[in-house]
């Protein structure tokens, strides 16, 4: 279809039409992973000097999508975030929900969680203006609170999706939304709903990336109870324990060292006996937890210089982690304080023009009553 409008005289002849052609095919080559080729087409629609409102938008956000997938987060939030103020000004509600779910998603990769509520809850107040359910979305706001320690506002939106949370609903989006599910209801200490979720759910049936998150709630859960029968658990998960190693370390790296503390052989279960390859990748708070659960192994086991070798590197990623966690902190703050400003500065703009047509209207009508 886009080789055939390519021949059509009338786009070729049409500043407006063709704004739309280039970026559609801007768009099918980034389907396609062709990344320069959809720049190519990108650089001529920057050519063209028409274009409207709506497709300044699709633009942006066609520049925004090919620099997220170029790994240049921040020119890919830039175009984002200038569409997303511009679809605010246009009043383009079904534009600024995808602009929404693109910030919200940069932020929550950054771990930038109030910041990435903001954006979701703006995108989910949108969906529900129109009546429309989108179920990744809610449980990406889900789990903002959740990672906020704020589940008393995830679980109703959890609820809103029953359908996800029945336990024969094997889908991708099911499977997450079960999980978020049991991680809230163990927070607020609703134990037997989680435990009930977590027996009827089959590892199997669960999708591959999401299989580490579920064994970690089986963990917490484990946790909740005081570690009760944690020898009998550890012996009948240990192949898992071994194949979720990272996810464990990451996500449940304290609650492990608990474990540990109280059962030793846990350490035999870990899959850290030898420094992995993929080390390097780790992030510094898998790392943290990586040296601090060896360190008391070696401590254990009488190797004093070794658990001293492993406590400073634990440290180490540990001052790294906060350095990290406390920017994000600040980079969360200024972003929210920012797009407070952003609010304040169009509202005030809307109540000077509001005021503006008052004292025209004022005016108009002294005119008409002099003349």
């Amino acid at each position: 279809m886009l080789t055939n409008a390519r021949k059509s005289k009338h786009i070729r002849k049409s500043p407006f039409f063709l704004n739309n052609h280039y970026s559609d095919w801007g768009y099918y080559y980034l389907w396609e992973g062709k990344l320069d080729s959809s720049l190519h087409y990108i650089r001529l629609w920057d050519s063209l000097p028409t274009r409207d409102s709506v497709n300044n938008l699709i633009g942006l956000q066609l520049k925004g999508n090919y620099h997220y997938l170029r790994n240049n987060i921040d020119s890919a939030k830039f175009y984002f975030s200038q569409g997303y103020r511009f679809a605010k000004q246009q009043k383009n509600l079904p534009i600024q929900e995808r602009f929404a779910n693109n910030l919200g998603a940069i932020a929550f990769q950054a771990s930038m969680y109030g910041t990435a509520s903001h954006y979701f809850a703006d995108a989910y107040r949108i969906n529900a203006k129109n009546e429309k359910k989108n179920k990744m979305l809610i449980n990406n706001l889900a789990a903002c609170y959740l990672n906020e320690n704020d589940p008393q506002k995830a679980i109703p939106l959890l609820l809103s999706l029953k359908e996800s949370l029945d336990v024969n609903n094997t889908s991708y989006e099911g499977a997450l939304s079960k999980i978020n599910y049991i991680s809230a209801l163990i927070s607020i200490k609703d134990l037997n709903p989680a435990k009930e979720l977590l027996e009827n759910m089959n590892m199997n049936d669960i999708p591959e990336s999401l299989q580490g998150a579920f064994f970690v709630q089986k963990l917490k859960y484990l946790q909740s109870t005081g570690y009760a029968d944690g020898i009998t658990f550890l012996r009948k998960e240990k192949e898992n324990i071994k194949k979720f190693s990272r996810d464990i370390l990451h996500k449940f790296g304290i609650g492990f060292v608990q474990l540990y503390q109280k059962y030793p052989e846990a350490y035999n279960y870990l899959n850290i006996e030898n420094t992995p390859k993929e080390f390097e990748s780790f992030d510094p708070k898998t790392k943290h937890h990586f040296h601090k659960i060896r360190s008391l192994e070696f401590e254990r086991n009488g190797m004093i210089k070794q658990a001293l070798y492993e406590l400073r590197n634990a440290n180490e990623s540990l001052r790294e982690y906060n350095s990290i966690t406390d920017s994000l902190k600040v980079a969360d703050t200024r972003a929210n304080i920012a797009l407070v400003e952003l609010e304040d500065q169009l509202n005030q703009s809307t109540k000077e023009l509001n005021y503006s047509k008052r004292i025209n209207e004022q005016n108009r009508i002294s005119i008409l009553l002099l003349a």
